[in-house]
């Protein structure tokens, strides 16, 4: 008899992504982490409202893995002064590159579906 697989564990988490003068915000995630040595926008517990002060809502993704089903509420912040955000969780460092080179870094598809939804309203 084979056994039936569990159902995905489910997590919710805020993504910010924060664009100045064409330039946006990515986290390197550190390598001993989950999806380590990947860049993104920063994720945070939708809880944090102290973090996502300032932005607003541009969606909701859904991205569901083998073992966990991810429900991301997409948030942007046209910032007028360069973001400076410190390491925190499971981020190395951040560094604010240009929106039309973000293609050159390893991204998930997670994070290139945030992006497209932030920066140019793309629903999947």
């Amino acid at each position: 008899r084979v056994a039936r697989k569990s159902a995905p564990k489910r997590a919710r988490l805020s993504c910010l992504v924060v664009e100045h003068r064409g330039r946006v915000l990515l986290g390197k995630r550190r390598v001993d982490a989950l999806y380590g040595g990947l860049w993104e926008p920063p994720m945070v517990d939708p809880g944090d409202r102290r973090a996502a002060r300032g932005f607003s809502a541009k969606g909701r993704l859904v991205h569901v893995l083998s073992h966990r089903r991810l429900e991301i509420d997409v948030l942007y912040m046209k910032a007028s002064r360069p973001p400076k955000w410190r390491r925190f969780g499971e981020y190395e460092r951040f560094e604010l590159l240009p929106a039309g080179d973000l293609g050159a870094r390893a991204l998930s598809t997670l994070a290139r579906r945030a992006l497209r939804v932030a920066l140019h309203g793309d629903a999947d």
